[in-house]
């Protein structure tokens, strides 16, 4: 299962980056582009280290022959060492020796560990290089007088508990053993107090530094390249996984339920051999599929006016009229009306089909074509008559293939009262110009029209800005070929 997904996710990615690689392009430009700006803009910041060493000399031991305690943790010795050098206590000492607010000093000092359990570090960043080292140095001066102020302040105390214990004392017993070593263990205190160090010492005074710790522009522009990368990546992935537009053929057959037998372009080049071949690939399939289906009777239908769909039914009618085959093209497209006779001269006249049909001659046999005839009314209330039912019953007996180029069924409901006298419907899907949820819908209503989708070409035409009625007229074989008078059209 997981091998699966991890198989599905790869070619999704390298497809999202292919899709959006303008995107990525910018980020990956962008991002270093305004660090850099940054850095060089930026004032110049100078880092001064200082070195701390703790070292607790243990005259208590020396005085006291013990230290009293029990034996220490050199590792948590040393973190207790680096949260008492980072008090805000130090800050404000230093603050005051330097004449420089609290925070300020916060924020400009940083405290680390160097390695050793008994060694850490004060850098000082300032703008004055010289004052960088000043900070540094005052720094651990402030701490190491923190630290001997708090002892000596402990062993104050404790020297004036035992005073007091003098104090209620007689001469005599001042006098006796025991009153000698409590005079003596204040004796001690004293000295002890007065020999404190605060158990550090600075051993390494912070240099004056001469080239700047901050802006770096060179690693900054690394940084942010490497962060516009990361962040056009992420990027490109949510658009592409937030984008439910219709990109492949792969996307189209999975929401369609329909093979998808060929991917044509729009425009001029629909005449290009290469596309020819694919309609001719296209017609064979369809071929096989009637083998097994009665598909005597297709509508072409689209999502949109501008997928190409006109153009994509009038060359596979050609396609299969240079094959031999009786083919009648119908534009049932009664929105896009034409100046002559067609198919509205048939439903509202009563006209014959023959007398209305245009013979095509091509350069391996003949196709005929029935236009969309004048303007008559509804065009939906002309397609749901029953004169348009026995027009296709006609078309069965007279041609081995009749193909309706029916309006947009996801534009406009005309196609609705054709789809179910056809065989099957063949849908034109233009991709990345209509999304998984339209194509779905489209399916839905062919569903629930009992009607089989019996497969989809895709066109990789760009938006047209023309109106509809003209958007999809395309030339190709069909509409480039001399009309043969209509007297001549048989049956």
């Amino acid at each position: 299962m997981n091998e699966s997904a991890g198989d599905t996710y790869l070619p999704h990615l390298v497809g999202a980056l292919r899709r959006r690689w303008l995107l990525v392009l910018v980020c990956a430009i962008a991002a270093p582009a305004v660090a850099l700006a940054l850095a060089l803009t930026a004032q110049k910041q100078y880092a001064a280290k200082a070195e701390i060493l703790f070292n607790a000399p243990r005259f208590d031991q020396t005085l006291f022959g013990s230290s009293g305690g029990t034996a220490q943790d050199p590792t948590r010795d040393a973190a207790t060492n680096l949260r008492l050098v980072d008090l805000r206590a130090v800050s404000v000492r230093t603050g005051r020796a330097l004449g420089l607010p609290t925070d300020q000093v916060a924020g400009a000092v940083a405290v680390s560990a160097e390695g050793d359990a008994n060694l850490a570090s004060v850098t000082a960043t300032w703008s004055d290089p010289a004052f960088a080292a000043r900070l540094a140095d005052t720094y651990v001066e402030q701490y190491i007088a923190f630290r001997r102020d708090a002892q000596r302040g402990q062993l104050r105390n404790a020297r004036v508990v035992v005073e007091h214990q003098l104090e209620r004392l007689t001469p005599a017993q001042r006098a006796s053993t025991d009153g000698q070593a409590l005079q003596d263990r204040a004796n001690q205190l004293q000295i002890l107090a007065a020999l404190q160090t605060g158990d550090a010492e600075l051993v390494s005074p912070a240099g004056v530094p001469h080239l700047p710790s901050s802006p770096r522009p060179k690693r900054d522009a690394v940084l942010g390249l490497m962060l516009g990368l990361m962040l056009g990546l992420g990027l490109a992935l949510l658009r592409d996984r937030s984008d439910r537009r219709l990109r492949d053929a792969d996307a189209v057959g999975r929401v369609l339920r329909a093979p998808v037998l060929g991917s044509v372009p729009l425009g001029r080049r629909m005449s290009d051999q290469r596309v020819a071949d694919v309609f001719r690939a296209v017609h064979a399939n369809l071929r096989y599929d009637a083998l097994e289906h009665e598909l005597q009777v297709l509508m072409f239908t689209s999502l949109g006016a501008a997928d190409g769909r006109s153009a994509v039914a009038r060359e596979l009618a050609a396609i299969a009229a240079e094959g031999g085959s009786r083919v009648l093209l119908i534009d049932a497209d009664l929105r896009s009306p034409s100046a002559g006779p067609g198919l509205t001269t048939v439903l509202a006249q009563g006209t014959p089909l023959h007398e209305v049909v245009q013979r095509m001659e091509l350069a391996g046999g003949l196709l005929d074509v029935l236009a969309p005839g004048p303007d008559a009314g509804s065009p939906l209330s002309l397609l749901a008559t029953d004169a348009m039912a026995e027009l296709l019953e006609r078309a069965r007996l007279s041609h081995d293939l009749v193909i309706v180029d029916a309006p947009p069924l996801g534009t406009v409901p005309d196609a609705i009262p054709l789809a179910r006298r056809v065989d099957g419907v063949f849908v034109v899907v233009r991709t990345r110009a209509h999304t998984a949820d339209a194509l779905l819908a489209l399916r839905g209503q062919l569903d629930h029209l009992g009607v089989r989708a019996v497969g989809a070409v895709i066109t990789g035409a760009r938006p047209s800005a023309r109106r509809y009625g003209a958007a999809e007229r395309a030339p190709s074989r069909a509409s480039e070929a001399e009309p043969v008078p209509s007297s001549t059209t048989a049956r």
